[in-house]
């Protein structure tokens, strides 16, 4: 049975069928976004523009998502 609460980016504890829906919801990563610092940023930056070869304005935000957890240090490949 998955867990009932989860913590997001800013610290909330939430129930988790109330969390915030990175993948699909610009409001959602532009909040985790704001946790990031100008160094930070400035690495998302450059992946958004060199990976996906696209700007960040135009990221949608799955895009921003991976961009975000590949800054952070959290992304994992899917498994084969």
């Amino acid at each position: 049975m998955p867990e009932k609460w989860c913590m997001d980016p800013k610290g909330v504890l939430r129930f988790n069928h109330d969390r915030p829906n990175y993948l699909n919801d610009l409001n959602a990563m532009h909040d985790a976004e704001n946790s990031l610092t100008t160094s930070q940023m400035t690495i998302m930056s450059q992946y958004l523009h060199r990976r996906l070869g696209m700007l960040w304005g135009f990221a949608t935000a799955s895009q921003r998502a991976e961009a975000f957890l590949r800054t952070i240090g959290k992304w994992k490949e899917a498994k084969p």
